[in-house]
């Protein structure tokens, strides 16, 4: 019996030995350590997402029943008339008692109402990249570099005229982002910046056509939350507004590009 008690006594002494000079168990990785406190000057940040755009309601125009231009008739008469024949008036010329060729007429388009676009046509692909350029602590300034694109098309009938409306969108951003951490997992951030907006524009009305291409400056501003689920992945959302300092327009049709739009996307760090 004093043999079995001192074997356990000599067993349990061993094993509390053991258990002392065991290492302990590694801490769970903490993502306090970044996104901020070991971040190189390398550690990009890329988005890419979805993004939803408000459009105002465009705009559109008829073609006039008559042609852009037309000329007036030659039409002879005692030299000091007041018209031709038809009723158009023309261009007198005091050394000839005759109206010749009137000058060019240019016939305004008819207003025939605002159509809206669908939510497929407000809503295009988003793509960022941040570069860190400052931090201290919880903040991060990043220089920020942006892409959006949209493909819009829309349509008004009437008794009088078919007008249709196709463009697409291609927003470049170049501007800052500041980030703040609030906790381990989760941060603030702040963008703003210039934009260039590129639009190609496809109308016609009535089988008249009347397309153009333009390159209209802007800015951006947005205030976004973001999750980490690691230190390398995680997900944002975003609230936007742009202001473009010139209308997007047509012969028949005009589109203001002031809006508001939100976004959500998935962030990597490399």
């Amino acid at each position: 019996m004093k043999k079995l008690l001192t074997i356990a006594f000599m067993l349990m002494f061993a094993t509390s030995i053991f258990a002392q000079d065991a290492p302990a168990p590694a801490p769970e990785e903490e993502i306090t350590k970044e996104p901020f406190n070991q971040v190189t000057i390398w550690d990009f940040v890329f988005g890419v997402g979805y993004n939803y755009r408000k459009f105002h309601k465009v705009k559109l125009y008829k073609a006039s029943d008559l042609p852009s231009y037309f000329y007036v008739p030659k039409t002879r008469n005692d030299g000091h008339g007041q018209g031709n024949g038809d009723g158009v008036p023309g261009q007198y010329d005091p050394n000839q008692p005759a109206w010749h060729d009137g000058e060019e007429m240019y016939e305004k388009p008819v207003h025939i109402g605002n159509a809206d676009f669908g939510a497929r046509d407000s809503s295009g692909v988003e793509l960022n990249i941040g570069i860190p350029c400052f931090r201290h602590d919880a903040l991060r300034i990043d220089a920020l570099f942006g892409f959006m694109y949209y493909d819009c098309d829309t349509k008004i009938h009437t008794q009088t005229a078919q007008t249709e409306y196709e463009m697409q969108l291609h927003t470049y951003d170049i501007g800052a982002k500041a980030t703040y951490k609030i906790t381990d997992r989760m941060t603030a951030s702040l963008s703003l910046g210039p934009s260039f907006n590129f639009s190609s524009l496809d109308t016609s009305s009535n089988g008249h056509r009347s397309d153009k291409d333009s390159l209209d400056m802007g800015v951006f501003a947005s205030a976004g939350l973001q999750y980490w689920f690691t230190n390398y992945i995680g997900v944002g959302a975003e609230v936007r507004y742009d202001k473009v300092f010139n209308d997007v327009s047509t012969r028949y049709s005009d589109l203001d590009l002031d809006t508001w739009n939100t976004d959500l996307k998935f962030l990597f760090r490399f």
